[in-house]
């Protein structure tokens, strides 16, 4: 397992049903006790921007996926069953800026 491959991942909340999720998490970082993802939806979003700006297709998917920065989650190993594909090196880097925008880094901070 690691960052950018994209393994079925079932959780808490919105993630209670098995879907796809990217490994998000550095690759330096043990994955024995919690692992952070984002998971991915066949869905365009209300907050559009976020979801649009990284549609992925990987190998077993047969439609377009969009990575749904605004959810990221961290789950434990054992919800993590099948590895599914895997993003190439410039969709991992889409992912990482939606996340980043996302999150606000990089942005000013205006006083209020």
């Amino acid at each position: 397992m690691k960052r950018g491959d994209v393994w079925i991942v079932a959780g808490a909340g919105f993630m209670s049903k098995p879907r796809p999720a990217i490994i998000i998490q550095g690759d330096l970082i043990r994955l024995d006790s919690s692992v952070t993802v984002i998971p991915l939806t066949t869905r365009v979003s209300e907050v559009g921007r976020i979801r649009t700006s990284v549609s992925l297709e990987f190998e077993g998917s047969p439609q377009k996926n969009f990575a749904m920065v605004e959810k990221i989650s961290t789950v434990k190993p054992n919800n993590i069953s099948t590895k599914v594909g895997e993003l190439t090196l410039k969709e991992i880097r889409a992912v990482e800026r939606a996340l980043l925008g996302h999150l606000g880094f990089g942005s000013r901070l205006t006083k209020k």
